[in-house]
């Protein structure tokens, strides 16, 4: 789709329409123009006629002939149009009594009153009238006056217009982008929506005609909100709903492993009784994880709750709560987090029971990964500039494969190749990111040089 601006298109359209109205009225103009030239012309031709007319008669017995003057006094004292007005006075017997010094030499051949006639190859426009003595008076201009004069008029009333042009596109711009600006608002406010918060679009100004776009979107916005809400409520309800059946199952198993040792059971339901407990130990983990997901999807990054927190001695509590866990593996867990006297370092604010999990995620999913006798290290890096935290967590296990460093994140995804021999919902890292989320942070996860996997959380500290 190509990018539409209402803005550019309206600019347009608003200067194309002055422009065309620029050019209607210059064409008008010289329309009308012409026109009065005419008129106006017509009538100094017809006021000139009568003139000579008056002076032919007075001067009947003292016939006159005009002569033209000398060139300098025409050049300096004369109009540039008077080279294209011409007049003559004829006899009755048809010889030139007077004549103007731009006339011909033959009597103009005119019709009584208005007329044209071509000299020259120019058009000339003519006015003849017959004295009573019988002689003829005829003034005549060249038409290119009339249309030189209507072609000033014309200009001197478009090239003002033209000029205004980009006076005019400039004012258009500012008052259409002015006119627009609450789209621009309710288009950033509409940015702001996430998930997390599905508020109605009740805190801007929304002109008129975008008020059906808004009340549509706030009703989109209030079915969205009550489906999620369902969507939680139903995994939580079934996530509690399980959790019992789950517990008394694994309660039972452990209870029939223990007797099948007391009675010298045979290997094989030794091992059928192993498998039904490590399965049930996987549900109850999976469940727990759904109801932390419920409660997290329920939250928002300002959320009630928040307290200034410090890091190590969520990570020390983390660290003892997985030791039985690393030492069935004999992994050592090891916590690099440099101090400084200056300030308090790893400081955040966040929920601490969200830290936690994240922390614990973090740690779990790099023992589970880890080799017999590694380390696992949790790393804490702050940067005293950016106000920048890092939270990293090493392992020296397989590393994550090519296809699991892009979906590692994703709910319910289990990188097959590498976690066969392992148990797991998938949900472990997909929480770290939510939590991540949630405190407008980010993750990277990666391979080490070395061998093992690398998961870093960048946060904001305190």
């Amino acid at each position: 789709m190509s990018d539409i601006s209402i803005r550019r298109r309206l600019t347009l359209m608003i200067i194309g329409l002055l422009v065309l109205t620029s050019l209607t009225s210059a064409i008008w103009g010289y329309q009308g123009a012409s026109h009065e030239a005419e008129e106006l012309f017509d009538a100094e031709l017809a006021q000139l006629a009568r003139f000579l007319q008056t002076q032919h008669l007075q001067a009947e017995d003292h016939p006159l002939l005009l002569v033209p003057g000398p060139h300098v006094i025409d050049e300096v004292f004369g109009h540039k149009y008077e080279k294209r007005i011409a007049f003559q006075i004829i006899s009755k017997s048809g010889n030139i009594l007077v004549s103007s010094a731009k006339s011909p030499v033959e009597p103009l051949q005119a019709e009584i009153g208005f007329s044209n006639f071509m000299l020259d190859d120019k058009n000339w426009r003519s006015f003849k009238i017959i004295a009573e003595n019988g002689s003829q008076i005829i003034t005549a201009q060249d038409e290119k006056i009339r249309q030189e004069l209507a072609s000033y008029i014309a200009q001197e009333s478009l090239i003002p217009q033209l000029l205004m042009l980009p006076l005019a596109a400039l004012f258009c711009w500012l008052a259409i982008g002015r006119g627009l600006a609450p789209l621009n608002a309710l288009s950033q406010r509409v940015k702001s929506i996430s998930s997390d918060s599905l508020q109605p679009i009740k805190d801007i100004t929304v002109p008129q005609e975008a008020r059906g776009l808004t009340d549509s979107l706030n009703d989109l916005l209030a079915r969205l909100e009550i489906t999620l809400q369902r969507e939680r409520q139903f995994t939580a309800d079934a996530a509690h709903e399980l959790r019992t059946p789950l517990a008394a199952l694994q309660l039972h198993t452990q209870l029939a492993q223990r007797q099948a040792v007391k009675s010298a059971a045979n290997d094989q339901l030794n091992q059928s009784l192993d498998q039904v407990l490590q399965g049930t130990r996987r549900l109850t983990r999976l469940v727990e994880q759904l109801l932390m997901l419920s409660r997290l999807e329920s939250q928002s990054s300002n959320a009630a709750g928040q307290s200034t927190l410090s890091l190590i001695p969520i990570c020390q509590q983390q660290f003892s709560d997985l030791l039985p866990m690393a030492d069935q593996k004999h992994l050592q867990l090891i916590l690099n987090a440099p101090q400084t006297n200056a300030v308090p370092t790893y400081q955040i604010n966040g929920h601490s029971e969200a830290l936690a999990i994240l922390i614990r995620n973090l740690l779990d999913n790099a023992i589970k990964y880890s080799p017999e006798n590694g380390e696992v290290t949790l790393s804490l890096q702050q940067n005293d500039l950016t106000n920048q935290l890092q939270i990293s967590v090493t392992d020296q296990g397989c590393g994550f494969s090519q296809q699991a460093l892009t979906h590692a994140t994703e709910r319910f995804w289990r990188d097959i190749e590498s976690s066969q021999s392992l148990t797991g919902s998938g949900l472990g890292l997909s929480l770290v990111k939510r939590i991540v989320e949630l405190m407008d942070g980010s993750i990277q996860i990666e391979n080490q040089q070395a061998g093992g996997a690398k998961v870093t959380v960048f946060l904001t500290g305190k």
